[in-house]
């Protein structure tokens, strides 16, 4: 019986490099979402003050409430309130219609918000357009 063996060099190195561009990958992932969510908070606030939509924020509290909050490694980030009314006004109430102000925000931005993150992982991945 004949036995073959295949020994590949440089290994090593390769899986270094791919180490280092994924690296880069998640670190622009994570900046793009953080100014990804931002946009979509910054978007949502503004339905708040729309006085030619319902509901308006008419306080400001809930306006002023919204915050993102970024999970350790910036891959994720919730946009949101801790104000219960918050849910209630965005989904409704057995007594209420929903007032949608926070979907609408992201759904306005998910077409660029995919772009975007698309080209930063192609950036950091090095690739190249013919």
């Amino acid at each position: 019986m004949t036995r073959v063996t295949v020994t590949l060099a440089g290994t090593g190195a390769v899986r270094q490099k791919l180490l280092r561009r994924a690296a880069k990958a998640n670190q622009a992932l994570a900046t793009e979402l953080a100014a990804s969510a931002d946009v979509v908070r910054q978007t949502a606030q503004a339905h708040l003050d729309d006085h030619t939509r319902a509901p308006v924020s008419r306080s400001g509290r809930l306006r002023n409430s919204l915050a993102v909050v970024r999970s350790p490694d910036g891959l994720i980030a919730n946009i949101g309130t801790l104000l219960s009314y918050g849910a209630h006004l965005e989904f409704g109430t057995r007594n209420m219609p929903s007032y949608p102000w926070l979907a609408p925000a992201l759904w306005l931005h998910t077409t660029a918000i995919k772009t975007r993150l698309r080209s930063a992982v192609a950036r950091a991945m090095g690739a190249r357009r013919g």
